[in-house]
This record gives structure tokens, sequence and C-alpha cells, in this order.
């Protein structure tokens, strides 16, 4: 970052103000500078001058990086970074994993006092607390994409999130956390094509679920190109998903939903 240059600038009353100066990138070989007169201290020059050279460094964003806390910079990462490339339900699940998970014991340190002892000791208490494995797995992806995208962008000069190890030959305090397996047993299946019988508009929904293992969204993303009748393959090649408008309030929900005006959609 270039230095900051206090002048004093003679009035013709007689009196004096100050000029705050640094240097911008040249344009065509030629050196340009920012540079703003009318201050009537050293230290008011001074103070602007930084606010301005901030502003330009980050692009007309006031952000002090010094003292920006990694809760915020998630936001910024989840805004500016992940909603440019990924899929909506990706971006959601990333959200949810940072407000209930990362937020809560991380969000409160400043982004350049994270350590990897810091992040060392987070994955510790998540495989402690009963977090499965996967879990752990997907949560250190967003430390290290969301630091990652900090080192690119200067916000920090290195990722503390290296080399972290995820607890395999100890025993956790609390169990690990697994959901019991849950099936539909053959007579009650039975049950239920006795209700939706061939020619019913679900029949066919409920018999790709249950011969093919397909999801509900993979199911209503089937067009006739995926089927190959003649060698009996099914290709899965979409899938249907909800589209949520996040900037919708409780009210506007109450209101609206259900109806064309609820701004959500398949």
């Amino acid at each position: 970052m270039a230095e900051i240059k206090i002048r004093r600038r003679e009035q013709t009353n007689g009196g004096a103000v100050y000029e705050y100066r640094f240097e911008i990138a040249s344009v065509d070989g030629q050196r340009k500078w920012i540079t703003k007169s009318g201050f009537k201290t050293k230290g008011e020059a001074r103070e602007a001058g930084r606010e301005a050279q901030n502003q330009y460094e980050n692009f007309g964003r006031v952000v002090e990086k010094d003292k920006m806390s990694y809760a915020d910079f998630l936001d910024y990462w989840i805004e500016n970074d992940c909603k440019i490339d990924l899929k909506p339900n990706t971006v959601s699940g990333y959200v949810n994993t940072i407000k209930n998970q990362i937020k809560p014991k991380l969000g409160k340190y400043k982004l350049k006092s994270i350590s990897r002892e810091i992040l060392q000791a987070f994955i510790v208490d998540l495989y402690d607390e009963g977090f499965a494995y996967n879990s752990i797995t997907s949560i250190k992806g967003i430390l290290t994409k969301s630091l990652n995208y900090a080192v690119d962008h200067h916000y920090i000069a290195y990722s503390p999130a290296v080399r972290l190890k995820t607890p395999k030959n100890r025993i956790p305090k609390v169990p690990t956390r697994s959901a019991p397996h849950v099936y539909i047993k053959k007579e009650i299946m039975e049950q239920i094509f006795e209700r939706f019988p061939e020619r019913h508009p679900s029949h066919i929904p409920l018999k790709l679920g249950y011969e093919c293992g397909l999801r509900l969204g993979e199911v209503f993303g089937l067009c006739w190109d995926d089927i190959d009748l003649q060698k009996k393959l099914i290709y899965v090649n979409r899938q249907v998903q909800w589209m949520q408008d996040e900037s919708r309030d409780t009210l506007d929900k109450l209101q609206k939903n259900g109806t064309r005006e609820s701004r959500n959609g398949y």
C-alpha cells in the first residue's frame, strides 16, 4: 500500500490548510495520484487519506481488513464468491452450516487472528460433540475454501486451514451421531401401490423411487429422451429443485405462500 503524503498549503488570506496525496496505478506509463485539500489539521488530512486509500484499494468497499471479523468475512464470501458459480442448494447448505456450526465458535475472531491451532481445536470439539466424519469433512471444506479466498484477495497473507486433522483413533466424548436406517416394509409398499394403482398419476413416480432408487427431484426431472426401452435403462441427467427467494420476510410468506406472488418456484 502506497504511503500517504501530507503537505501544508498556504492560502491567499494568510491561513493554511492540509492536503493528502497517495499514488495509484499508472495509466499509459504515467504516474497517477489521488489528492484532496482543505483539511484544518494534519491529523484530519491523514485520517481522510487513509479512508480514501482504503476505498480505492478495496474497489470502493469501505472495508477495514484489520478489524474484520471472520463472521462478517464469511457473509462477504458467500455473497461475492459462492453465489456467483454455486448452485442455490449448495449455497443454502453453506449458509446453514456457517450459521449453526462455524459462526457460534469462530465468528467472534478477527479474520487476521485465526490460527491453525484455533481451527484444529474447533475440529476436535466437533468430533467430541458427536459430529459424523462426513459432516466434519464438509465443515473443513468451507473453512478451507473461505480462507483461500481471503488469501487470494489479500485479506490475510496465508491460510491457517492447512493440514487440519480429524481424530480417528480416539473415543469421542459424545457418541458419533448416526441416523437410524428407516425403510418401508414390503407389505406396507404393497398397500401403498393398492392405494395408487396403475394409471394413477402417483403410480409411476412411486415405482421409480421404490424400484430404481431415484430421488423425488430426479423422478420429476426425467424426460422421454432419458429412457431407453430397448436396453431397459434410465439415464439420470437432471433434477428438479425448489428455488427459495431469500429476500422474503415472515409476513410475506404467510400472506403469499401457495400463490403466484410467492416468487418461489421450480
